[in-house]
């Protein structure tokens, strides 16, 4: 199951105007207590994308989130290396959250947000859906 960080207190919220985040405890998650806290605010916002793991809803994203996390937990990281991922649906998924360091842009996991887009590819943009989302998210 995709743990959910409860280590540390919430220094961001959600959005009032981002209705479409779905949290690590809506997903039934577990808590780990391996984590680092991340200081606020950052200094940067990293855009990732995940060749190869599409999902348009939200059962195929909760199992790509799942494997994801599988997988980077099996390269010895801690969780899902980051803090928010989307799908092609135009829904968020929380990784660690707002308030833990991710593991996604090295050097820079200290001082920046890691968020990520499934699915996506060099050549092809995220969803109209999914870019709107994101957009919602961070602004």
């Amino acid at each position: 199951l995709l743990r959910c960080l409860d280590t540390f207190p919430v220094y961001c919220c959600f959005p009032s105007n981002v209705s479409t985040v779905i949290s690590c405890k809506e997903l039934g998650a577990e808590t780990v207590g391996c984590s680092i806290a991340l200081t606020m605010p950052v200094d940067f916002l990293v855009m990732h994308h995940i060749p190869g793991l599409e999902c348009h809803n939200q059962t195929t994203c909760s199992q790509r989130l799942w494997e994801l996390q599988a997988h980077h937990i099996h390269n010895s990281w801690c969780d899902v290396a980051y803090n928010f991922l989307a799908g092609d649906h135009g829904r968020v998924y929380e990784g660690v959250g707002w308030n833990v360091q991710g593991m996604h842009t090295q050097g820079y996991n200290n001082i920046s947000l890691g968020f990520a887009f499934f699915g996506t590819k060099e050549g092809h943009s995220p969803s109209l859906d999914a870019q709107s989302a994101m957009k919602g998210l961070i602004s």
